[in-house]
């Protein structure tokens, strides 16, 4: 999940770096965020347990094929196929 935060902007000027938020930003990013949320919550199950467990959680591929029995090629497959669904989602 996409964790529903203000942005908050940092700026390196002569190593001196300054931090401050923008309010622009910071709705822009809530409006991608809870998009893609609805997305990751509307993708079957099989495709997002093995989406979370190697993006979310960071498993590696082949770990997250031990845990759930599966080739390490249906781990990408799904993997592959859950960004799809969400990247199609967003842009509708």
């Amino acid at each position: 999940m996409i964790p529903l935060l203000e942005s908050e902007i940092t700026v390196n000027l002569d190593g001196e770096s300054i931090s401050y938020r923008d309010p622009e930003a910071s709705y822009e990013y809530m409006q991608l965020a809870k998009s893609l949320n609805r997305s990751y919550e509307k993708l079957p199950k099989e495709i997002r347990d093995v989406f979370n467990s190697a993006i979310e959680i960071g498993n590696s591929y082949q770990k997250t094929s031990e845990l759930y029995n599966i080739p390490i090629g249906t781990v990408r497959s799904r993997i592959s196929r859950a960004r799809e669904i969400m990247r199609d989602s967003y842009f509708k």
